[in-house]
């Protein structure tokens, strides 16, 4: 298109402050901290119950609940950096070096409580995460962050009900 800036073709990112934004990631962690260390742990029945009976288990519950968990944790901390002045790289490194290393601390943490135990599984599938989470790179470029403030709101809402 002629006379249309590339920052006019990235789609909008809504950017709410950044307090706000480390809010939603240490509410996030807070959660996985609850689930992970005093929360009661699952029990799980030893062994093929008559519902997995000859089905392939590649993937426990478990893995998936802490692969999501992780995942979200790591867009979370993606997001929350967006706006800062700093190399691709260097995000990507925080995200992965933070989410994994948070989750080795669960990990700790669960090797020194008596209902539960530390397991590097886990610490592989959070790790993992964490690195999928940095797709959250490849559509930076795509996005133009768009700061979110009490009088944009009330400017989108009064043209919300305009149409």
């Amino acid at each position: 298109m002629k006379g249309v800036s590339t920052d006019d073709r990235r789609i909008p990112l809504p950017l709410f402050p950044e307090w706000l934004r480390w809010a939603a990631v240490a509410a996030i962690a807070a959660v996985i901290l609850y689930y992970s260390i005093p929360a009661e742990p699952d029990v799980a029945p030893a062994g093929p119950t008559p519902e997995t009976e000859g089905s392939p288990n590649l993937i426990t519950l478990a893995a998936w609940r802490h692969f999501l968990a992780y995942l979200l944790l790591g867009l979370s901390v993606a997001y929350a950096i967006t706006d800062r002045a700093t190399s691709r790289r260097k995000k990507v490194a925080f995200v992965v070096i933070t989410v994994t290393g948070y989750g080795l601390a669960i990990e700790l943490g669960q090797a020194l409580t008596v209902d539960r135990e530390a397991s590097s599984t886990d610490v592989l599938v959070n790790g993992t995460a964490a690195v999928i989470s940095c797709t959250w790179y490849a559509l930076e470029p795509r996005l133009r962050p768009v700061a979110v403030t009490g009088e944009r709101i009330r400017h989108l809402v009064r043209n919300q009900f305009r149409r």
